[in-house]
C-alpha cells in the first residue's frame, strides 16, 4: 500500500513543531508497513518567519517533503493560487515516487479540495482527517467552509479525531456521510517510567500559550491554592503569542522560583519533563482533542483537565480529575485534591490504559483497516 500524508509543514523547534501531529502518523504508517511520502504545505502568512520554498528531508523509512510560501491571506483567488502551488509540488512528487494509493489529508478545512478531487478521478483514494479547533467553534470563512464540505461529500472517508468535532463537522456541512471519530496517536517518546523519590512535587501544563488554552488561569488557581507551599511547583512547556504576558504575571505574583516557563522542547525533552512531573495540568476551554493529556497517561501521570477536552468519555477517576473551563476555584480545588491524593494513582495501568486506547497498533490498526476498504 502507498500513501501520501498530506499535514501543514515539517514539525522544527524553530516552527514549534507545527505539522507534529501528522508527520508522527506517517511515521507510525511506516513503521507499520506502508510505503509512506509526507508531504507538507505551510502557506502561513510572513509573521511566521521560516524559509519559503521546497524543502526536501529524507527520513530512514520514508521521504518528506514542503512547500513553504507566505499566501494567506489573499484578498482574491485564494483557491486557484494554492491550487496551482499543490499541483506542482503533488506534481513533482508523483514524477519521483508514482502515483499514490490512497492520499491521507490532515486539517481539510485549511487545504484545496479540487486538487484532491483531481487525484480522485484519476482511481486515487481520499481519505481525510479533521483537527482543527476552529471547526469546533463553526465559524469558518466561505473558503474553508467549501474545502470541508467538499471532503465530507466527496472524500472516500472523513475522520474527525473527536466526538464533538463530528458533531461539528456534521452542523457543518450537513452531512454524516462515512464520518468516523479516529483519534491521535501517542508519540513513541512518551513512556512509562518509575518515579523517583524527590522532594518537590511537579505539575506540569503543556501547549501552545495562547488565550484559548488558559495558561493564565492555571498560573493563577496554582498560586492561590500553593502560595505557602514551597513544596511544589508548576513547569509550563511551550511558547506562543501569551509567552511575555505569562512570564510577567508569574513575575507580578511573586512565583518565579516555583512556576518556570521552559519554551517550546522538542517531543523527546517533553516526555522526559512530563516522566519527572507529577501530574499534568490542562486548562484550555476549546480543545478537538487533547494530545498532552494522553501524552501524561503513556508516562504514568494523573491529569486535571476541563470538560472542553474532544475525549470525556475515556476519563474516570483512576485517570484523574476533571474540573468546568474557565472555572478557577474549581481548578484550585482539582489541584489541591490531585496533590493530598497522589499516592492512591497507579501509574502502570495509567500508562497501559492510554496505549491500549491511542497507542500505535491500536491506531494503525484502524487506518489500515479504513485504507483497506476504501481501496475494496
Amino acid at each position: 500500500m502507498y500513501v501520501w500524508v498530506i499535514g501543514k509543514g515539517i514539525p522544527t523547534k524553530k516552527n514549534n513543531m507545527y505539522g507534529s501531529f501528522e508527520f508522527e502518523q506517517a511515521s507510525m504508517l511506516a513503521r507499520h508497513g506502508v510505503k509512506v511520502i509526507y508531504i507538507g504545505l505551510d502557506f502561513r502568512p510572513f509573521n511566521h518567519p521560516r524559509k519559503f520554498g521546497i524543502r526536501y528531508l529524507k527520513q530512514d523509512i520514508f521521504d518528506a517533503y514542503e512547500y513553504s510560501l507566505p499566501i494567506r491571506p489573499l484578498p482574491f483567488g485564494q483557491r486557484k493560487v494554492e491550487l496551482f502551488f499543490c499541483r506542482k509540488l503533488y506534481s513533482k512528487v508523483e514524477e519521483m515516487h508514482g502515483l499514490p494509493d490512497v492520499i491521507h489529508v490532515h486539517f481539510p478545512a485549511l487545504l484545496n479540495a479540487l486538487i484532491h478531487a483531481e487525484y480522485q478521478k484519476r482511481g486515487v483514494k481520499i481519505v481525510a482527517t479533521e483537527h482543527w479547533s476552529q471547526v469546533l467553534t463553526r465559524k469558518l470563512s466561505k473558503t474553508y467552509l467549501t474545502n470541508l464540505s467538499w471532503f465530507a461529500h466527496y472524500a472516500d472517508a472523513l475522520l474527525c479525531v473527536s466526538e464533538p468535532l463530528k458533531k461539528s463537522v456534521i452542523a457543518l456541512t450537513g452531512t454524516s456521510n462515512n464520518i468516523q471519530v479516529v483519534p491521535n496517536i501517542i508519540n513513541n517518546e512518551f513512556q512509562y517510567a518509575p518515579q523517583e523519590p524527590k522532594d518537590m512535587f511537579t505539575f506540569i501544563g503543556v501547549g501552545r500559550l495562547v488565550s484559548g488554552k488558559r495558561f493564565d488561569l492555571m498560573i493563577n488557581a496554582f498560586t492561590k491554592a500553593f502560595f505557602g507551599n514551597d513544596s511544589v511547583e508548576l513547569v509550563i512547556v511551550g511558547n506562543g503569542e501569551e509567552y511575555i504576558n505569562l512570564k510577567k504575571q508569574i513575575e507580578k505574583l511573586g512565583m518565579k522560583k516555583r512556576i518556570h516557563l521552559r519554551g517550546v522542547l522538542s517531543r523527546a525533552e517533553t516526555a522526559k519533563q512530563i516522566q519527572k512531573s507529577d501530574a499534568l495540568v490542562c486548562a484550555s476551554n476549546l480543545e478537538t482533542f487533547g494530545t498532552p493529556i494522553i501524552e501524561a497517561w503513556a508516562c504514568g501521570k494523573p491529569v486535571i483537565g476541563t470538560d472542553a477536552l474532544g475525549f470525556l468519555e475515556y476519563m474516570n477517576k483512576s485517570l484523574g480529575i476533571i474540573v468546568k473551563a474557565n472555572d478557577e476555584e474549581q481548578m484550585i480545588e482539582a489541584m489541591k485534591e490531585l496533590y493530598d491524593k497522589r499516592d492512591i494513582f497507579d501509574g502502570k495501568k495509567i500508562s497501559q490504559f492510554a496505549f491500549e486506547q491511542f497507542g500505535e497498533n491500536a491506531i494503525s490498526k484502524s487506518l489500515l483497516s479504513i485504507y483497506s476498504e476504501v481501496l475494496r
